[in-house]
């Protein structure tokens, strides 16, 4: 569970910039709050996230510590090992990301067209 935690905790505070980034996608979003405090639950979502990954890893006994030290240094170590092996290219995972974005704002404009229509 502290991998899960801490990943949710990088996923909240990595949401903040998604406005900012997106902001046509924000005014449609069915998310209706004000920016700043979008930006504070964003926050209060990581420090949250990161406040059960830090109760969870100090309650656990020593041989435990041990062995979640060593998985997250796998997972982190064969994650930079990969990259830097090439298996993972950081360009394609750029033009998928995008693709992925393009393939969203088309969906989005489909609809649109379809609520018109209707």
């Amino acid at each position: 569970m502290i991998p899960t935690m801490i990943m949710n905790a990088y996923l909240n505070i990595a949401c903040i910039t998604l406005p900012t980034k997106y902001p046509e996608q924000w005014d449609k979003s069915v998310i209706k709050m004000p920016l700043p405090f979008y930006k504070v639950v964003c926050l209060l979502g990581g420090l949250a996230a990161s406040f059960v990954a830090f109760n969870l890893f100090k309650d656990l006994n020593a041989r435990d510590t041990v062995a979640c030290i060593i998985l997250l240094s796998v997972m982190f170590g064969y994650t930079y090992l990969r990259l830097k092996q090439g298996a993972v290219s950081k360009k394609k995972l750029a033009e998928n990301r995008i693709a992925i974005i393009e393939d969203a704002l088309m969906c989005d404009s489909e609809n649109e067209e379809v609520k018109i229509d209707a």
